[in-house]
């Protein structure tokens, strides 16, 4: 009678376990591929699960449903999350592939612009043309006369790359090439400026200034390249700077 008894409060215990849901794991990142000393942020997708434990392949570990984990060394980090049932009876693994890249000096080796409004904001023409000049001037017509300058936000990096006259919409893109000049960019914000050269004539004095147009600002060390250049677009206007990593 007692093993009856006792089999019969067995058979409550196995139903019990056996009822357990069987975890599936699921994983998500924000981004897979980064710069040494950039953070993932990872998040659990797993159906089931009590608990959850990460293994970030780099010797570190953490638990939660959502993670964030910084990459300090160049590799491919293999990041695994394991959902687990109640009291850890079942469980379930998944695994997400993490690229860390080494931060390379990079350099400016071409800047083109591709495109701008073919009028103003305000309308009208981008330039008046002056009269009564004597002898004829090269961007003295209505067209923009277009430069690119940037800068670094300390000023250190303050660059005029040259100035098309007269520029018209089926002369783009226009091509500035510094592949010789070996220009690397810092870890620091940049502008880089399009901008209208112009100038007014006062009696037999040029006046020259230059007007903004357009206004990029952003850290190209750590900006994310498409191939080998960055394309910037807004507002009508198009700006591709191309790179080279050494």
């Amino acid at each position: 009678m007692k093993k009856v008894l006792a089999f019969i409060l067995i058979i409550p215990s196995i139903l019990m376990v056996s009822c357990k849901k069987q975890p599936t794991a699921c994983v998500t990142a924000d981004k897979t591929t980064i710069m040494v000393g950039e953070t993932v942020n990872f998040t659990s997708c797993a159906t089931d699960a009590e608990s959850v434990s990460w293994d970030f392949g780099n010797g570190n570990k953490a638990e939660g449903t959502s993670v964030s984990q910084t990459f300090n060394a160049a590799g491919s980090y293999l990041v695994t999350m394991t959902a687990k049932s109640k009291k850890d009876k079942k469980w379930d693994k998944a695994s997400i592939v993490v690229n860390v890249k080494e931060i390379k000096d990079r350099f400016i080796t071409k800047i083109s612009l591709k495109a701008f409004p073919a009028t103003p904001p305000q309308g009208g023409t981008w330039d008046t043309t002056l009269t009564g000049i004597p002898i004829p001037l090269p961007g003295n017509g209505p067209e923009p006369d277009l430069v690119v300058t940037f800068k670094t936000s300390d000023n250190s990096w303050n660059l005029n790359l040259g100035t098309f006259n007269d520029v018209s919409q089926g002369q783009l893109p226009l091509n500035w090439n510094y592949a010789q000049q070996w220009i690397r960019v810092t870890d620091q914000n940049y502008q880089f400026i399009i901008a209208d050269n112009d100038f007014t004539l006062s009696g037999l004095n040029l006046n020259f200034y230059t007007t903004p147009m357009k206004t990029f600002t952003f850290n190209p060390k750590t900006a994310t390249l498409n191939g080998n250049k960055l394309v910037l677009n807004d507002g009508g206007y198009e700006l591709e700077i191309h790179f080279e990593e050494r």
